[in-house]
């Protein structure tokens, strides 16, 4: 395959000596002559491990070259375009390089029946990739489709990241592409599947990807700042967290839903953000938790009351399924702040029999939502019946919810993340984020 590659940095480099490893006749191209003049020499314009003798593998073999900007006619098979998006003063992304990249292509590619390919490695926001993708199909004589392909390299590691990616990205409005093909082409020695998403989400995904790296780090950090007030190796500690791979080190609670709550998280958040500010530590990242997470569930009121309801039915008002447990619902919090405004709230939970409760449950019952005994009904379709709004809030009441329904002009909406058959069955449902 004939490649012409845009930016010849950390990335454009290690993307463009990879890809002529795999076998593709490769072109760098750059605004800048001094890189152009190194890759020509077989020498790496950065400083990467083991990349200048690849580079110079490639060069004697003749799959590697680079040519300046000016020189370029863009008939190639696919291009990627790997140049810099920095951040301007106040934060936000400068793209502008990508958007001179996609109007040079635009310039220099010759009118073809030959399909053409671009792949945007470079991190972009979604505005940015759908503003490329729209200029390609207006200009459907060029026949080119545009696929963002974000990268997961890493300075120091980026050839072994490329040989042995952590996933597979790709990012199209064309689901014709054999992006299977293409990737076994690009990436020869990994067996990896690869996510075909849409152009917003692997936009997203990237970010995603780079913001929960960053988050990481800030928390053993800033876990790290506590152990040293109290004097624990902050290193044990968190080889205990990592030890965890069920619910630390997992998938467990990185799904978008419902805000957390219960007895624990929320007493526990603030205790340690509460022992390390008297101790002169300042957890910014600790202390945003709960910020954030009242944040949450106020927008999802907002979200609800902008409906102007007038009856709304819980599916749902523990903290999670499978419990009786109050303290510190979100569900409560929302049930409350829909009576405070008038509407009529209607709840089923078939985990909660009020008559039992005792305790530090029946006291929040009676601090919090003592009307609960008068709206907590037996069962389903009497919850629903007549509400404008179904919140379904836990997800073991979904195949009660698929065998009563709802009133067609109900909306329900979904906390828990239903799929696509029941969205199809139930009618008109909001996801929370999706």
């Amino acid at each position: 395959m004939r490649i012409a590659l845009y930016g010849l940095g950390y990335v454009g480099s290690v993307t463009a000596a990879m890809l002529a490893k795999a076998g593709h006749a490769v072109t760098g191209i750059d605004i800048n002559p001094v890189k152009v003049d190194l890759i020509n020499k077989g020498e790496s314009p950065v400083n990467e491990p083991y990349l200048a003798e690849l580079i110079r593998d490639q060069v004697i073999h003749g799959r590697l070259t680079a040519i300046k900007r000016d020189e370029n006619d863009c008939n190639s098979d696919a291009i990627f375009i790997c140049v810099g998006t920095p951040s301007r003063n106040d934060g936000a992304l400068d793209d502008s390089q990508v958007r001179q990249v996609v109007e040079e292509i635009l310039a220099n590619r010759s009118k073809s029946d030959d399909p053409l390919i671009v792949f945007n490695r470079s991190t972009c926001l979604p505005d940015t990739h759908l503003w490329a993708n729209r200029v390609f199909k207006d200009n459907s004589d060029l026949n080119a489709n545009y696929v963002v392909h974000p990268e997961f390299l890493r300075e120091g590691s980026a050839l072994s990241d490329f040989q042995s990616p952590p996933l597979l990205l790709f990012g199209t409005e064309d689901k014709t592409l054999d992006l299977e093909s293409l990737s076994k082409e690009f990436y020869p020695n990994t067996c990896l599947p690869i996510h075909n998403v849409g152009i917003v989400e692997a936009s997203i995904a990237k970010y995603a990807s780079n913001a929960f790296h960053a988050a990481k780090i800030t928390f053993a950090n800033e876990i790290g700042s506590i152990c040293n007030i109290v004097g624990a190796d902050a290193r044990s500690v968190m080889e205990i967290l990592c030890a965890d791979n069920v619910l630390n080190i997992s998938q467990a609670y990185l799904r978008p839903g419902m805000p957390y709550g219960g007895s624990c998280l929320p007493k526990d958040v603030k205790a340690l953000v509460n022992f390390a500010t008297k101790a002169k530590t300042n957890p910014e990242m600790l202390n945003s938790l709960d910020l954030s997470n009242d944040q949450q569930v106020q927008s999802l009121c907002s979200r609800i009351l902008a409906k102007n309801p007038t009856s709304v039915a819980f599916l749902g008002i523990s903290f999670k399924e499978g419990t009786d447990d109050l303290r510190g619902s979100p569900l409560v919090v929302i049930a409350r702040t829909l009576i405070d405004e008038g509407v009529n709230v209607q709840v089923y939970d078939p985990n909660i029999h009020i008559e039992k409760f005792t305790g530090v449950n029946l006291a929040f019952l009676h601090s919090m939502i003592p009307e609960l005994q008068h709206m907590s009904l037996d069962n389903l379709p009497e919850a629903i019946s007549g509400s404008e709004i179904v919140i379904l809030g836990h997800r073991n009441l979904l195949p009660e919810l698929r065998e009563h329904g709802t009133r067609r002009s109900s909306v329900i909406i979904d906390l828990v993340g239903i799929c696509e058959d029941d969205i199809r069955l139930l009618g008109d449902v909001e996801g929370l984020y999706w």
